[in-house]
């Protein structure tokens, strides 16, 4: 996932290849490496892919411009021009173009063989593809268990991931028509999350999918460089795919590898918040009280405690038919103001006062300053508890 065409191309000098434009896209991730001869090729690529041509099918090299437009328009990584007998030179208005798009442009001599530079940069995706899974599964028990082991500890210092940095998980979820994205789609989105993020955040990051959530551990960042990161996903990613809605739950930060379950579970509760309450981002720390109830582990304390509160309530309401609970729920979301319930439910003020007189005394409530709180909080509760 994390294998940029800078780094499968660190040392090009050994190939004598030349990048003669688009030097802004060397943090286009590749995923293979493809061979087109046919302009009418590039439709059927599937995108990332760092392209090689020696235009043995073309005449003069008009044709380059175009080649490399209808290239970067389906997502290719990059194009290497064998430069020999069927291209001479790059005319420079293919330059300019790669320049403008930063899509990179490189040339590579004639006497260079392409099937053994193939070979090696293929052998190079292959292996970075196994590093990729490696690290994955290494994060993944992480994030449940908290505890690594030395080999997968190595294996992310390598990475920069080093157990005294700060850690912070960010949770993604898109969706179209109403069903969330999974498998193939997130895969189509993943290079441009992670471009994205990785030249707006400059710093240790790991992308992976997680059932259909897409996961992002960051080493070393701050919560407001997390929202940052967001803002640029918004900006340049979904907002060019209008039916593609997404939602974000970002973690607080802490240090050590430790701390990534907490994180874990604080991005999904932010995510879950975020997505209930239809906004695209919620951080952990904004909950508000449902930080307090995500962060009890036994749920049963909190049914307990809505039942002791609630419980005869909702028991009186169903075996007489009647709706006190809902009312007094209004009651409380009106701050006591009796003419606001009124006007909300359509129901004359006396109504609504003979209810809270019953209430009071059917049920031995007070409505004090205690009572109020008690009671709201059970609310909240119970809806959190109905939402798991």
């Amino acid at each position: 996932m994390a294998l940029t065409l800078s780094r499968l191309l660190a040392d090009a000098d050994s190939f004598e290849m030349k990048l003669l434009a688009g030097r802004g896209g060397m943090n286009a991730l590749v995923r293979w490496i493809h061979m087109v001869e046919d302009i009418e090729v590039p439709g059927f690529l599937h995108g990332n892919e760092l392209v090689f041509t020696t235009g043995i099918a073309q005449r003069g090299t008009e044709w380059l411009t175009q080649f490399a437009r209808d290239l970067q328009e389906h997502g290719a990584a990059g194009l290497v021009v064998n430069v020999g007998p069927y291209v001479a030179g790059i005319p420079v208005e293919a330059l300019r173009f790669c320049d403008a798009a930063d899509f990179p442009l490189f040339t590579i001599p004639w006497k260079q063989r392409l099937t053994d530079v193939s070979y090696t940069l293929c052998r190079r995706i292959i292996a970075s593809e196994e590093n990729e899974s490696g690290i994955a599964a290494a994060f993944r028990s992480l994030l449940t268990t908290g505890l690594v082991h030395e080999s997968e500890a190595r294996l992310l210092s390598r990475r920069g991931f080093y157990n005294a940095l700060n850690y912070g998980v960010l949770l993604l979820s898109a969706g179209k028509g109403g069903l969330s994205i999974s498998g193939e789609e997130w895969d189509a989105l993943k290079s441009s999350v992670w471009e994205t993020l990785s030249q707006r955040l400059e710093k240790p990051l790991f992308c992976f999918t997680l059932d259909s959530r897409f996961a992002v551990i960051g080493g070393g960042v701050t919560v407001q460089e997390l929202e940052s990161g967001v803002s640029a996903l918004e900006r340049e990613v979904f907002s060019r795919r209008p039916d593609t809605g997404f939602y974000a739950g970002i973690s607080d930060v802490s240090p050590g590898f430790s701390v990534l379950p907490d994180c874990f579970q604080q991005a999904a509760a932010a995510l879950e918040t975020a997505q209930r309450t239809e906004q695209s981002c919620l951080c952990y720390a904004g909950l508000g009280l449902e930080k307090i109830l995500y962060a009890v582990r036994d749920r049963t304390v909190l049914t307990r405690f809505a039942d002791d509160a609630l419980g005869g309530l909702l028991r009186y309401d169903r075996m007489n038919g009647t709706d006190y609970t809902g009312t007094l729920r209004a009651y409380l979301e009106a701050n006591g103001s009796v003419q606001q319930v009124a006007g909300e439910t359509g129901t004359h003020r006396n109504t609504i006062n003979n209810k809270m007189k019953t209430i009071r005394e059917q049920f031995g409530l007070k409505l004090d300053y205690d009572d109020i709180v008690r009671l709201k909080i059970a609310f909240a509760v119970r809806d959190f508890c109905r939402r798991l």
